[in-house]
């Protein structure tokens, strides 16, 4: 959050303006518009007050003004105030070739290209959105995805434990910023042989229980908004990615992922992963199991 003045700061790209104990309406940049007042809506913000400082950082605190928010916006302030990543893509182990995909056909997905990462013995088919993407992920090289090169991803054991007690997901996430090239959590460098130098991939430390954690710092939404293609079911960015884990997410990692509203958790007997699509405007649920640990919130 950048403070411009004693009676001005902005969370994110949105400016808010302090009058006395009123804040003036504003309007972001999608036209949301909020009111700060005596009576709100919505409980005060206090567990993030620590964002709210006047701009001569004194210790005095907004804690007593209150953000009203109209329901229908979600709008997270603290997130805005956080942010430095957002979702790339997710994938999920699935059987050789991945036959699940034709479930996504079948239910209105266009399919995109497959791919293959020589060197790491993995291949996929994937399912572009506006915003990001959604790859089904299997090893079709045994030796190559065991290599010397590809045995610290753990890819095999996750693929091969993927009905066993392994996470079959990966989440991967790439900066909002541009000049954030560094992983916001502890991780190695993976450069692959098939992403050309000096690209590199940041893998979060966290086993094999837990969804394996990547940091693209190299991808940009750009070039997620450049391959899509409208899909005959007529959805478009994924907006929210829900997590039941029998496991709970102890890695630094993973809360760094939960902090910055990439994904919410919750501990269960099965594993699954429940993505939103365009903020559940349509109310409707499509459950993909027992075909894939899947639903879409639609």
């Amino acid at each position: 959050m950048d403070f411009v003045n004693d009676t001005t700061f902005t969370l994110g790209s949105i400016p808010l303006c302090l009058k006395s104990r009123v804040l003036t309406k504003f309007t972001g940049e999608h036209g949301q518009r909020a009111e700060l007042g005596e009576n709100p809506v919505l409980p005060a913000l206090q567990e993030d007050n620590d964002y709210f400082r006047i701009a001569d950082h004194s210790p005095r605190i907004i804690s007593r003004q209150r953000l009203v928010l109209f329901r229908s916006l979600r709008l997270d302030f603290s997130r805005l105030a956080r942010m430095r990543i957002e979702l790339d893509h997710v994938f999920v182990c699935t059987a050789p070739g991945a036959p699940e995909a034709e479930e996504f056909v079948r239910f209105g997905l266009r399919e995109g290209p497959p791919n293959r990462h020589p060197g790491q013995g993995t291949a996929n088919r994937r399912f572009a959105f506006a915003n990001a993407m959604i790859e089904l992920l299997w090893v079709n090289d045994a030796e190559e995805a065991q290599s010397e090169c590809s045995r610290p991803t753990q890819l095999w054991e996750r693929w091969s434990g993927r009905q066993g007690k392994a996470s079959p997901f990966g989440i991967c996430v790439r900066p909002v910023d541009s000049q954030n090239t560094e992983s916001p959590f502890p991780a190695w460098r993976y450069r692959p042989s098939y992403i050309p130098d000096p690209l590199v991939m940041h893998l979060g430390e966290a086993g094999v229980e837990e969804p394996m954690w990547v940091y693209l710092g190299f991808m940009r939404r750009f070039d997620r908004e450049q391959r899509f293609v409208e899909h005959p079911i007529g959805i478009c960015e994924i907006t929210s990615l829900a997590l039941t884990t029998p496991v709970p997410l102890r890695s630094t990692a993973s809360q760094s992922m939960v902090e910055n509203g990439i994904l919410s958790s919750q501990n269960g007997p099965i594993t699954l992963l429940e993505i939103e699509f365009d903020g559940k405007r349509r109310k409707e649920i499509v459950d993909f199991r027992p075909h894939l640990p899947v639903v879409f919130q639609l």
